[in-house]
């Protein structure tokens, strides 16, 4: 009888989360974009290549085009599009929320739990004429979400919440009542 009524305590001591996320037409984007970037490199290899072998790898200068090149461009184009293909899934990502902190979400990343005080910034959007999308910085946030802080002019990684994410209003309110200080200018 005492274990009954220590887990039906432990229960009620259990926190409700709360999910925020985009709807399925932006989730479709965020998985979709990476691979068309990724497909979208290769098919122009794959041309440059065929160009190549029919001009028995003269390019239009008459220059003799040195394999290994176009092999580095090749995997840079790649690398390159893969990674910003993986940028644009970043910024579309799920955030779980409960009263001690938040936790971000994507098919490529999922982050710890963060506490409302680990915020160390949020970006204001520039004016009110411009969509008021909120950068929130997260110095504990992996690498790859630097670049996002730094595409909204803050020193640290960051992720954005955008007024199409649903429900995305409630967060704000609730980091604001969390952490005032970062909302005054």
């Amino acid at each position: 009888m005492a274990n009954q009524t220590g887990n039906k305590n432990q229960k009620e001591t259990i926190e409700p989360i709360k999910r925020f996320e985009y709807p399925i037409q932006y989730k479709f984007i965020a998985n979709v974009a990476p691979l068309l970037f990724v497909f979208a490199a290769i098919g122009i290899s794959i041309v440059s290549w065929q160009n190549l072998q029919a001009n028995g790898w003269i390019n239009d200068t008459g220059q003799v085009v040195n394999p290994t090149v176009f092999y580095s461009v090749v995997l840079i184009a790649i690398f390159l599009a893969a990674f910003f293909g993986a940028c644009i899934h970043l910024t579309y990502p799920t955030i779980l929320k409960r009263q001690t902190g938040f936790q971000v979400i994507t098919r490529i990343y999922t982050s710890r739990w963060f506490t409302w005080d680990e915020i160390s910034k949020v970006g204001l959007p520039p004016s009110q004429l411009v969509t008021q999308i909120y950068t929130i910085g997260v110095p504990g946030l992996h690498p790859i979400y630097w670049v996002i802080g730094l595409s909204r002019g803050l020193l640290t990684p960051g992720f954005l919440v955008h007024p199409r994410m649903l429900n995305g209003d409630k967060l704000m309110r609730e980091l604001m009542k969390r952490r005032p200080e970062l909302f005054e200018e």
